[in-house]
This record gives C-alpha cells, structure tokens and sequence, in this order.
C-alpha cells in the first residue's frame, strides 16, 4: 500500500510539472527537411536536417530546452528518433529556426524517397524556472 502511494504521489508530481502555465499561450511549431536524404546504392543510411520553427504566441520569453523527433512508422523510410538538447531563448511575439540533425533509414538501399514522411515533435521548454511539454503530431514532410 505504501509504495502505491508513493508511486501516486510521484506520478502525480511529474504531471503537474510537465503542464504548461495558464498565462502561457502553447506555441506554434512546424518542421521541414533541409534537403532531400540521399541513399547511395551501398548504405541505407543518410544525413537529413530538419528545420523546427516555433513561433512564441506568449507574452513572456521562452527557453526551448530539447526537441525529440520521432518518425511514425513509414514503409519506404524514417528517421531515426532523436533528442536534441538546446538553450535557446525566444522573445514573445518571436519566431525561431532551430536545425536538428537527422539520420534517415531507408528500406533499400539507393532509395529515391517518394512517400510524405510524418513526425511528431515533443518538445521542452522553460519559463520562469518552470520546464513544460508540448507534443505536435502529424507533422508531415514532402521530399
């Protein structure tokens, strides 16, 4: 019984801090692919960086502390999950460009992607001493 409560009690303290302050309106965010992932005919593997534009709809200073990318289980290609650690500040009203490098995993070698790609961004951000989670899901990216 004891250790259920305190289980509770964690649980329920890392779900009140990971929510976002009322006077905080949620910021925008959308990712693009800087580039199209080249797969050569020896390597299913290529470097692709992901541009993530988070626009700050808030009256106060935001600091994005870290942007997880996950892709969304496709058939010809995906990028392998990701946690980018940053500190970066965005004024209110602000929009910011942050790069988060990418590996794209191809199902075949010498791959030409042709299906859209969708990711989801979890990303961290800090207000006041106060870290929260956005998550935007469906993000979809055409090569």
């Amino acid at each position: 019984m004891h250790r259920n409560l305190v289980a509770a009690v964690v649980l329920l303290a890392a779900c009140t801090s990971a929510s976002r302050p009322s006077d905080v309106a949620k910021p925008a965010a959308s990712v693009a692919a800087l580039g199209t992932p080249f797969f050569g005919s020896a390597t299913d593997e290529a470097p692709v960086d992901l541009e993530v534009t988070i626009a700050n709809r808030s009256t106060r200073t935001l600091r994005v502390r870290s942007i997880r990318v996950v892709s969304m289980g496709m058939n010809e290609y995906t990028i392998r999950s990701i946690n980018q650690r940053f500190h970066d500040d965005i004024a209110a009203g602000e929009t910011k460009a942050l790069i988060v490098p990418a590996t794209a995993i191809s199902s075949a070698p010498g791959l030409h992607p042709s299906e859209p790609l969708l990711l989801r961004l979890d990303i961290a951000f800090e207000v006041n001493g106060k870290i929260f989670r956005e998550v935007y899901s469906g993000q979809r990216i055409v090569f």
